[in-house]
């Protein structure tokens, strides 16, 4: 634990945040800046299962360090969000990370497109975070902000795009009425005024989710 002080408390964070049962903190200053740790909840069955990331569904008392689907620890980090049953990381690069997914494994991971879970999954849940993507060897790219509810997830990319993919359950990712997805999709137009869209899809600056439902900041 080279990340904790000389007591053996925490140090150098940037950011925490916390899901359901369990938190993630971002690691600032020094050699371990952009890497991520978490604890909590992480048991099989449950809205939280293998939501830590750190390729096991044990429960966490202390933090330990989250990985890829390599086992190598997530790096280059900047944004961290959790939720129900999805926890979301950001890289530098703008792709985004999921781990999680036990109630919602078909379509909330967003990496049905690589062919299934690949390496470490337990229970139909990722164990272990990988990139998401929106197409076969497409990774979804140039995202600036994340955001989850507790069966779907948001992205904003550069150009003002919303993205959302998981289980639309009172159509929350914005993509059509009640239509899941398994991969990221464009958040659609709708009925807004014609000024917050580029005519077929959601422009934003901003974005929030919450329990089967999504948000965005308009342009």
């Amino acid at each position: 634990t080279v990340y904790a002080d000389a007591n053996g408390f925490l140090c150098n964070v940037d950011v925490v945040y916390s899901g359901n049962a369990n938190t993630f903190a971002l690691l600032g200053n020094g050699p371990y800046k952009g890497q991520v740790v978490s604890w909590g909840g992480n048991g099989s069955g449950g809205s939280y299962a293998s939501n830590l990331g750190d390729g096991t569904n044990v429960n966490r008392y202390e933090p330990v360090w989250c990985l890829d689907l390599a086992g190598n620890k997530v790096s280059n980090i900047t944004q961290i969000y959790a939720s129900d049953d999805v926890s979301m990381l950001l890289d530098a690069d703008g792709h985004v990370w999921t781990a999680g997914g036990q109630q919602k494994n078909t379509t909330i991971l967003g990496r049905l497109a690589t062919g299934g879970y690949a390496a470490t999954s337990t229970g139909g849940a990722s164990a272990s975070f990988g990139m998401v993507y929106v197409a076969p060897g497409v990774p979804l790219s140039n995202i600036k902000q994340i955001a989850a509810g507790d069966v779907n997830c948001q992205a904003l990319d550069g150009d003002g795009y919303v993205w959302g993919w998981g289980d639309s359950w009172n159509s929350a990712i914005g993509v059509g009425q009640d239509k899941n997805s398994s991969h990221p999709m464009k958040v659609i137009a709708g009925l807004l005024d014609p000024a917050d869209t580029d005519g077929a899809y959601l422009l934003a600056k901003s974005i929030g989710a919450g329990q089967s439902c999504g948000f965005a900041v308009t342009l």
